[in-house]
């Protein structure tokens, strides 16, 4: 479960990072 939220994380920042880009 913790991986699981730890990855969506990840995803989110990956978005976010190319949104901004």
């Amino acid at each position: 479960r913790l991986l699981n939220t730890n990855h969506n994380t990840f995803t989110n920042w990956i978005k976010r990072y190319e949104n901004d880009r």
